[in-house]
C-alpha cells in the first residue's frame, strides 16, 4: 500500500509545486526587450515605499491602502504581483513590487509606458493589429526568429490601438434586442480573448498611468515663448480671486464656450482640462468636502468640482497644488520624502477622524501575512517532510520529522485562520461572502478535520492526506486569484449584507462541502492502493480510511442538512418562499441526498469498504458541480459566485474522477477474485485411498 501511495501523493505534489513556479517563470520567460537601465528612474526608497503603501483610497464602495489597489491592478494587467526588467547597462535586471510600479505610473508615466507588461500569448494577435512581432536571434546570429509569445510595452502597442479598440468593439458587439453579447464568450476564438483582454488591460494601465496627467501636461512649464504655461492651480487661483466659475456645459462641452466671446480664447484650455479630468478617474483619494456623500473624489472629480463649484474651490486647489508639488520633485528624493510624509500623514488624519481608516492598518497586516501564499509553503513541506519518512517510518530521526511536519500543518492552518480573521474584521462580515472566500474556509476547514481524524485514529497516511488537501485548496485559491484579477474583498449586495444569515446558513453550507472533498481524496487512495494491494496486506490502515470516510460524512451530513434548512428560512424572509428549485438550492439539496445515501446504503449493508469509497468519489464531483459548476449556468438568485474560466477544470476533475471510478472496479473485482481463492476442480477423479499394509 505504502509504496502506491508514495507514489500517486508525491507525483501530485510534484505536480503542484512545479506549477506554481513554473507559471511564473513561464510568464517571465515571454520574449520581451531589453530597457536600458539609464531611462529608468531611481528605485524608490523603503520609505516612499511604506509611505505610499499607507495612503487610503475608495475604491468599489471601499476604503483600501493604496498598495491593495496597486497589486490588484498589476495582477489585472500584468498577470502576477511582480514585474521583471531585463536591462543593458550597468544594471542588468530589476524587479519592480505593484506599489513601485505605481508611483512609477504616477510620477514617470513616459518611463512606465517603455515597461512590458502585455503578455500576448500569440504573435498572430499582434499581426492582427498591424504590429511586427518580437525576434530573437538564431544560435549563428544570422537571422531573426519571430517569438511566438512576448510581453509588449504600451509605447510598442500605442500605434495600433485604434485598431484594437476598433476590433474589440466588434468581438464585444452586443445585440440591442437582447443586450446579450452577439459572439458568446464561450465561443470567442483565443485570438479574440486575447484581444478583448489587451484592449482592456492597455485602457486600464492609459488610466493609471494618467494619474497625475494634469501635473505633468499642465504644470507651468515655459513655452517655446519663453512664458510659463498654464497649470490648473493656476488657473483657480485665478478663479478665486475673481470669483468666478465656469457652467459645466463650458466644461463638458468647450465649443459651447464660443457664444462667449470674451471667454472663446480659454476653450483650447478647456478642451485639455476635459480630456485631463476624464484621464485621472482611477485612483479616489480625497473624501468629498460635503458631510452628506460618501464618494471620495477622483483627480477628476476635483479638477471638474475645482472649476464649476465656487464652493469646491479651495479644496480643489490645495489638493491639486500639493500633487503638483510632488511631480515638481520627484527626482529630489529628500525633499519628495517630505512632501509625501506631510501628505500621507494628512489624508490619514483625515480619514481617521471620518472613521474611514479603521481597517486600512489590518489590511496592511493582512498583506504581509499573505495567508494563501505561506499556508501553501507550510502544507508543502509538511507533505514532502512526511512523505520522507515513509522510507524508513521506524528510525528515531523519522518519529522526529513526523512531529516537525505536524507542527508545520498546524502552522500553516493558523496562518490561514489568522487570515481569514483578519478578512472578516476588514469587512465586518461573516467568512464567506464570495467564491474566493470560500476556497479559504473549505481549506481551513479540511486541515482541521483531517487533523483531528488522524489524531483520533492514529492512522499515520491522514496527516500526509491533509497537508495534501491543504495543497491543493491553497493552490487553488492562489490560480483564482490570478485569474480574477480583481480585489476578492467586495462590497455585498444589500439582500445579502445580512450577517446572522451570512454567519449561519452560507458558513454551514460551507462547512458542508469540507466533508465531500477530504472523503472523496481519502477514497482516491484507498481506490489506488487496493488496486496494487488486492489481497488487503494492510488490512488496519484500510479499515480507519474506511472508519475516517465514514465519520467525515457523518460530520458534513449535519452541517449540509443544517445548512440548507437554513437557507430556505433565509430565502422565505427575503423572496417570500421557502424553496424556489433555484440551481444553488438544487445542488445543496443533492449533496444532502448523496450523504444520506451514502450513510443509508452502508448501515444497511448494501456497500461495504469497497462500495463506500466509490459512493465517496461519486460524491466529490457532486460537491464540486454545487460549488462550482452551478455558478456556470447563468440563472438562478444565489449570484455571488459567477466566475470564468473554470469550465475546462471542471470537467478535467469530473473525468478525472470518472477515471478513478473506473479503477475503483477494477480493484473490486480483483479484490472479489483474490478473497475467492483458488476454486477446487470437482471435475478431477478422485484419489484412491492408499493400501493397506
Amino acid at each position: 500500500m505504502k509504496k502506491a501511495v508514495i507514489l500517486l501523493l508525491t507525483l501530485g505534489a510534484v505536480a503542484i509545486i512545479v506549477t506554481v513556479m513554473f507559471s511564473s517563470l513561464f510568464a517571465d520567460l515571454a520574449g520581451t526587450r531589453r530597457l536600458d537601465a539609464k531611462l529608468l528612474p531611481a528605485r524608490w526608497s523603503p520609505e516612499i515605499i511604506q509611505l505610499a503603501s499607507r495612503l487610503p483610497v475608495q475604491q468599489e464602495g471601499r476604503i483600501k491602502p493604496l498598495s491593495t489597489q496597486a497589486g490588484f491592478a498589476m495582477l489585472g494587467i500584468v498577470g502576477k504581483r511582480n514585474l521583471h526588467l531585463s536591462l543593458q547597462g550597468s544594471e542588468k535586471s530589476r524587479d519592480i513590487s505593484p506599489v513601485e510600479w505605481a508611483l512609477d505610473c504616477f510620477f514617470y508615466p513616459e518611463v512606465a509606458k517603455k515597461y512590458p507588461v502585455f503578455l500576448v500569448n500569440d504573435a498572430d494577435t499582434i499581426k492582427a493589429l498591424g504590429l511586427n512581432a518580437h525576434t530573437k536571434n538564431t544560435e549563428d546570429g544570422a537571422n531573426n526568429l519571430e517569438e511566438k509569445r512576448g510581453r509588449y510595452s504600451f509605447e510598442e502597442l500605442e500605434p495600433a490601438r485604434e485598431t484594437l479598440v476598433k476590433l474589440a468593439g466588434e468581438i464585444t458587439k452586443e445585440d440591442k434586442t437582447t443586450g446579450k453579447p452577439v459572439l458568446a464568450p464561450e465561443n470567442r476564438s483565443p485570438m479574440q480573448d486575447e484581444i478583448v483582454t489587451l484592449a482592456t488591460n492597455m485602457r486600464d494601465f492609459d488610466q493609471l498611468t494618467g494619474t497625475l496627467a494634469f501635473a505633468h501636461e499642465m504644470n507651468g512649464t515655459p513655452g517655446e515663448d519663453g512664458k510659463p504655461g498654464p497649470s490648473i492651480s493656476g488657473l483657480m487661483e485665478r478663479m478665486i480671486t475673481s470669483k468666478m466659475v465656469f457652467p459645466p456645459e463650458y466644461i463638458l462641452e468647450p465649443q459651447s464656450i464660443q457664444s462667449e466671446p470674451t471667454l472663446a480664447p480659454l476653450a483650447d484650455t478647456l478642451l485639455r482640462l476635459r480630456d485631463l479630468a476624464a484621464r485621472s478617474q482611477t485612483i479616489h483619494l480625497y473624501p468629498s468636502p460635503e458631510p452628506d456623500q460618501k464618494a471620495w473624489m477622483s483627480f477628476g472629480h476635483l479638477i471638474f468640482g475645482g472649476l464649476t463649484r465656487e464652493n469646491f474651490q479651495s479644496f480643489s486647489l490645495a489638493a491639486i497644488t500639493e500633487w503638483e508639488e510632488l511631480v515638481r520633485l520627484r527626482d529630489d528624493r529628500d525633499k519628495f520624502t517630505a512632501k509625501l510624509k506631510t501628505l500621507v500623514e494628512a489624508r490619514v488624519a483625515g480619514a481617521t477622524s471620518r472613521g474611514d481608516y479603521r481597517s486600512v492598518p489590518t489590511e496592511l497586516r493582512l498583506q504581509k501575512i499573505d495567508p494563501v501564499y505561506k499556508s501553501l509553503l507550510c502544507f508543502i513541506s509538511a507533505f514532502l517532510l512526511l512523505a520522507v519518512t515513509w522510507f524508513a517510518p521506524a528510525a528515531v530521526w523519522s518519529v522526529w520529522t513526523k512531529k516537525i511536519a505536524a507542527a508545520v500543518v498546524v502552522a500553516g492552518w493558523l496562518i490561514l485562520v489568522t487570515g481569514i480573521a483578519h478578512r472578516c474584521y476588514i469587512m465586518q462580515n461573516a467568512p464567506v461572502t464570495n467564491l474566493y472566500e470560500t476556497m479559504l474556509f473549505i481549506g481551513a476547514g479540511g486541515v482541521m478535520l483531517g487533523f483531528l481524524a488522524e489524531r483520533l485514529l492514529k492512522n499515520g497516511l491522514l496527516l500526509a492526506l491533509t497537508a495534501f488537501y491543504g495543497t491543493l485548496l491553497m493552490f487553488l485559491a492562489y490560480k483564482f486569484e490570478t485569474t480574477e484579477g480583481t480585489d476578492n474583498l467586495r462590497s455585498l449586495q444589500a439582500v445579502l449584507n445580512t450577517n446572522f444569515w451570512l454567519s449561519t446558513h452560507v458558513t454551514s453550507v460551507t462547512i458542508g462541502y469540507v466533508p465531500g472533498l477530504l472523503a472523496a481524496l481519502i477514497s482516491l487512495v484507498y481506490i489506488v492502493a487496493r488496486l496494487f494491494d488486492p489481497g488487503r496486506e494492510d488490512a488496519a490502515q484500510y479499515k480507519s480510511l474506511t472508519t475516517a470516510v465514514y465519520g467525515i460524512i457523518s460530520f458534513g451530513l449535519h452541517y449540509s442538512t443544517v445548512g440548507t434548512i437554513l437557507g430556505g428560512i433565509w430565502a422565505n424572509y427575503s423572496w417570500g418562499r421557502f424553496w424556489g428549485w433555484d440551481p444553488k438550492e438544487n445542488g445543496a439539496l443533492m449533496i444532502v441526498l448523496w450523504y444520506l445515501i451514502i450513510l443509508h446504503a452502508r448501515m444497511g449493508g448494501y456497500i461495504r469498504e469497497y462500495g463506500l469509497h466509490l459512493a465517496t468519489t461519486i460524491g466529490g464531483m457532486i460537491v464540486a458541480f454545487s460549488w462550482f459548476h452551478v455558478n456556470l449556468l447563468g440563472v438562478g438568485l444565489h449570484a455571488y459566485g459567477f466566475t470564468s474560466g473554470v469550465k475546462r477544470a471542471l470537467f478535467i476533475y469530473y473525468g478525472f474522477q470518472s477515471f478513478v471510478l473506473i479503477l475503483g472496479f477494477i480493484g473490486w473485482a480483483l479484490a472479489r477474485k483474490s478473497e475467492a481463492g483458488p476454486k477446487k476442480d470437482e471435475s478431477a477423479a478422485p484419489v484412491a485411498p492408499p493400501l493397506a499394509s
